[in-house]
């Protein structure tokens, strides 16, 4: 029997409806008039809160962190990448999950991330304006000493 992966891990850089009904209710977004929550204010406020997005940020990076189990080593074989739809890998060092989205993201590029544990690593689709449909990584573990021979 075949089972589907579920995504663990979702970044969108985008406010879905539930998190724009819960930005008005912990920020009091009250239409004065209806005296219910103004959700269409909640979600112009939202996009605009700076605050709002280095948190929830830190918070996908952290979690990250913790899905990575204290590995430092990794290889990343991807396909699909950019606009020219290249195949390639790259070995890294990546201590915080940070530091490891940062090693498989094109510079200078919004994207939407979603991360599916993969054994010891992950299965990884990154999308962005060169990429819509998505680069695909598989992202393993490896060993300090192999690591070093690579480099």
């Amino acid at each position: 029997m075949k089972t589907k992966n579920k995504i663990r891990l979702e970044w969108t850089g985008c406010a879905d409806d539930v998190e724009i009904k819960d930005y008005a209710e912990s920020n009091e977004i009250i239409n004065e008039e209806t005296k219910e929550l103004d959700i269409e204010k909640a979600e112009r406020m939202i996009g605009e809160d700076s605050d709002y997005w280095t948190i929830q940020w830190e918070s996908f990076t952290e979690y990250l962190t913790e899905l990575m189990k204290g590995q430092e080593y990794w290889r990343s074989d991807a396909t699909n990448m950019g606009w020219r739809h290249l195949t390639g890998y790259r070995e890294f060092k990546a201590t915080t999950g940070e530091e490891f989205i940062r090693a498989i993201s094109p510079n200078d590029s919004d994207c939407s991330y979603q991360i599916t544990p993969h054994y010891k690593g992950f299965k990884i689709r990154i999308a962005h304006h060169d990429a819509p449909m998505g680069e695909h990584h598989l992202v393993t573990p490896m060993t300090a000493k192999n690591y070093e021979l690579a480099s």
